[in-house]
Formats: structure tokens, sequence, C-alpha cells
């Protein structure tokens, strides 16, 4: 049997407390009259349909009937509770209607979202995909809908059965052109009595900064080749909204201490303001600077430790590379990053890494102890990530605000443009993998902690620089790992050279790549030409 549903009556009203003790008596005498003023904000009538197991089934697999919003859950229900539903289908008991948001597209196709319903659309897609079995209730024997190397045991299911299944008529209740707000709004209305977690509770919040945040989520974490599979971190029921989310409200009140609470996010996120837009174009640079150092520093940053990335420290590595990537470089951030994680379960000794009181101010404190300003000749990571095409004017706005930090440590700049990183193809694009001018010194701790981690490794120093450096105006255009440059400057191509440093320098040109197989630039105004 599917488990029953929770349903409100008119006597369990404990869950609406709240919103009656908004109400004050002294309103009684200028609330409105009209229904119309009454029922503002209401959704016009859904229109309510059946759909038969087999067409619900080819609707999901050819991608009309999205099963994963943003709000929705994961699939949560386990096998057995999927078989239960499928017995329950089978046998004709009542099965409550879906729910679904439509859209028209410009072809005329209706797009369905499924705001209720999830995890009874999977288990008829997992059934008819031959992934879980009909157990007999009454001779608890196997049967399958069709032949997959998922089964273990049992047999397949009559085809009588098969085509009996298939006609089976669930019911829907369909929602046309309603706005994602009204989606959210209804998704959390409809799972009142069902178990969600805290999480899940916060990705379902309608306003503009949630919807940022799934678009955080949808760029550097869900995306192939970013966060998601770059490093081990727990991703289960809405997790990673959660950890995005805190790490954002830390970033913006510079003057919290601890990451805050679900109660908290969830205020903050109820919101009407947009978040700024510096405000988004650096936090979208950090968490782009997080991708490219879990990609292509893994070893001296994650690899450091065997242990998983708890959420607390998730949140405040994006928080170590926001307030220092201005400053340091990318070699230099996963670094210390790297020595965070062995501060925190060494120096420090948390053998349970958690969200509580102590763990996120030993974090914050080992933050506040980074240097301030760059080492010489070092290109801070913002600067490396965006290249040649940082305005000076921006760098040297970055540099009174690292002044200005210096000297009063409760200063909060305002982010500057070089944090723009609209128009980048993917998460880590144009970001340099930091292997030229690596500056390092001991990441930050007690004297007592120094003295009892004497034989911790040290970060390496940085090697002699034997090439003359390149000013900024001088350097080549963006590097992407085979082509400097953009527009009809990217067709040069530099040959055999796996880092862009020049092999031959004498002010005006630099060769690039082995004997024989050199492209020459030089230098003319600052920019980047083909020479000869």
């Amino acid at each position: 049997m599917p488990p029953k549903r929770k349903i409100v009556s008119d006597d369990e009203d404990d869950d609406f407390e709240d919103i009656d003790e908004l109400v004050s008596d002294e309103d009684e005498d200028v609330k409105p009259s009209d229904v119309r003023s009454i029922l503002r904000g209401g959704l016009s009538q859904p229109l309510y349909t059946t759909t038969s197991l087999r067409q619900l089934h080819d609707i999901i697999h050819l991608g009309t009937v999205d099963l994963n919003p943003s709000y929705q859950r994961d699939v949560v229900w386990s096998e057995a509770k999927m078989i239960s539903l499928i017995q329950s289908l089978f046998l004709n008991y009542y099965i409550p209607p879906v729910m679904f948001a439509v859209e028209t597209n410009e072809l005329g196709e209706d797009l369905r979202t499924c705001i209720d319903g999830k995890q009874r659309c999977t288990s008829v897609v997992n059934f008819m995909d031959g992934k879980i079995p009909f157990v007999s209730p009454y001779t608890r024997e196997r049967y399958w809908f069709r032949t997959t190397p998922e089964q273990k045991r049992g047999r397949l299911l009559p085809d009588s059965l098969k085509r009996r299944f298939e006609q089976i008529q669930l019911q829907a209740a369909e929602y046309r052109e309603i706005t994602d707000i009204q989606q959210r709004d209804l998704f959390q209305r409809v799972q009142m009595g069902v178990s969600l977690s805290t999480a899940e509770r916060l990705q379902a919040i309608p306003g503009p900064w949630p919807t940022w945040v799934t678009e955080l989520i949808k760029k550097y974490i869900t995306e192939p080749g970013t966060l998601g599979t770059a490093i081990t971190w727990e991703q289960k029921r809405g997790r990673p909204f959660q950890n995005i989310a805190a790490f954002i409200i830390l970033a913006y009140e510079s003057d919290r201490n601890s990451v805050p609470s679900a109660q908290a996010i969830e205020a903050f996120f109820k919101r009407d303001d947009a978040p700024d837009r510096h405000f988004v174009r650096k936090v979208e640079m950090a968490l782009s600077l997080f991708v490219n150092i879990a990609v292509e520093h893994f070893d001296e940053s994650f690899g450091v430790i065997e242990a998983r990335i708890a959420p607390v420290e998730f949140v405040y590595t994006a928080l170590l590379i926001f307030n220092r990537m201005g400053v340091l470089s990318i070699a230099r951030l996963a670094a210390y990053i790297g020595k965070m994680r062995q501060h925190i379960r060494y120096d420090k000794g948390h053998v349970d890494v958690r969200a509580n009181s102590r763990v996120s101010k030993d974090f914050a404190d080992y933050i506040r102890a980074l240097p301030k300003k760059p080492s010489p000749n070092e290109s801070p990571a913002a600067e490396e990530f965006e290249g040649d095409e940082v305005d000076p004017r921006n760098i040297r706005a970055a540099k009174r605000a690292r002044r200005a930090e210096e000297e009063d440590p409760t200063y909060r700049a305002t982010a500057v443009d070089r944090y723009d990183v609209a128009g980048l193809g993917n998460a880590t694009r144009g970001a340099k993998s930091g292997r030229a001018g690596r500056q390092s010194s001991p990441p930050p701790m007690s004297s007592a902690a120094a003295r009892n981690r004497a034989a911790a490794a040290q970060l390496p120093p940085a090697a002699p620089n034997t090439r003359p450096q390149l000013s900024s105006m001088d350097r080549p255009p963006a590097y992407d790992g085979d082509t400097y440059g953009q527009g009809p400057e990217k067709a040069y191509t530099v040959q055999n050279s796996a880092y862009p440093q020049p092999t031959q320098w004498n002010g005006q040109q630099a060769a690039y790549g082995q004997p024989g197989q050199q492209q020459q630039y030089q230098s003319h105004g600052g920019r980047w030409a083909h020479g000869s």
C-alpha cells in the first residue's frame, strides 16, 4: 500500500498559529470586503485530466516532462516503496493525482514540469524500464516488465498484464502558464505533512536570491567537470543549495562569525530585492576559481588528506577564495586550502568537522590570518583569471581596497568591474593553472600550534625567475591552452608550448615553443600582433 498522505483538517490549525498571530484586531475595520481583493494572488482553476501509464512513460523519456525542477526533491523512495506503488496500481487502489505546470513552446508542444508526484512518476518509469519488479502480494513471486541486467530473479510479466498496466489511467492536475514563484508556492503547500529535509525546504523558497543560487548550482556543480564530480562531498537532498546559500550569506555579511542556520538562510532569502550585480560577479568568479582549483590543483588542495569535504568546509573554502582571490595567486589559494584542511583536523583537533561555533571560529580565524597583499611578482588569482582583459583602472581600485583593508580590518569595499565574468563559456574558462610564479609561505597558525607541528610540510619556495618580467600591458592576450587572444589574433597558435612563458625575449619580441617551431609576437601599443 502506498503511504497515506496527512491531511490538515479544519481542527488541525497548529501549523497556522503563526499566521493567526500576525492578524491584529486593530486591522478589522480596514480589511477589504470585495471578493477580488480578498482572493488576490489566487491561481486559475487547474485542468483535471487522465493519462495512461504508457503515455506517461513515453513523454518522460521524450523529455517533455521535467521531473527535476530546482525546487524538487531527489528520488528518495526506496525500492520497497516503489514496488508498493506498482502493487497499488495493479490492484486498483487509489493513487493521488500528480500535478504539472504546463507551458507551450514556440513549436506548439506542451512542456510539463512536475510540481507533485515525482516519486510516483519515477516508480512507474523504473518498473517499465525493468529496474524494479512487480511482487505479487499473494504468491510473493517477482515479475519483470522487461529483461535487463538489474533483473536478479523472477520471470517476465505476462503480455496480458503488461497491456493492462500500460492502460491504467493516472489522474493529473495541470496548471497552465504559472510562474516559477507560483510553482514553488504550490510545491510547499502540497508537501505539508510530507517529510522534507531542511535543505529541500530552503530550495523551495521563492524569490530572486534562491533563484540565483539555483543557477549557480547548475553552472558550478551539476555541469559536467565541475564541483559535482571534481571533489567528494555530500550532494543529496538539497545539500548543495544549503552550502552555496550559506557561503553567499557569509560573503555578503562580512561581520558574521558562524555558518548561518537554516532559519537564518530562510529569513535572508525571503527578501524581495535582487542581489547586486557586482556582488553576483564576485561570487561567480570565486566559484569559477573553486572549480579550477578542484580540477587543476587537486593534489595540493583537497588531496592533502583523504577525508571527504564536510559541508562547513565547503562553505569556508568558497569564502577563503572569495576573500583572498584579489591578493593570492591560484597556486597559493590551492596550497592554503590544503593547509586549512590539515589545520582544522590536526592543529585544532576537530575529529568531527561540523558547523558548530568552535569549528566555524577556527575556519574564520584561519582565513583572517591569511596574507592581505600579494607577494612581489605575484599575479592575484582574479587577475590570472581575467588575463589581459583586466582594466588597469580596476587593478588600481583593487589595490586601494587592499590598502584600506590593511588599515581597517572592518573595511568592506564594493566589488570592482574586474570581477566581471559575463560571457564565460564555462565555469573554468580563462582560469590558468597557476604553474608559473608560484609563491608560498606557511599557513597561519598560533605559535603553540607551530611548535607542535615542527615536522609539518611547508610550502615550497618560489623558483627564481630568470626571465624578464612582462608588464601587464606587454603580456600576450588571454591564453586558453592552444591559442592567444580573441578574434583575429586567436588564429595564431603557439606550437609545443605547454605554458605561456616566452623562451626568448629581447624587450620587444617574444618567441614561444621549441627551436624551429616558434611563433613570434611583437608588442604594439600594449597589444600583441604577429611578429616576423
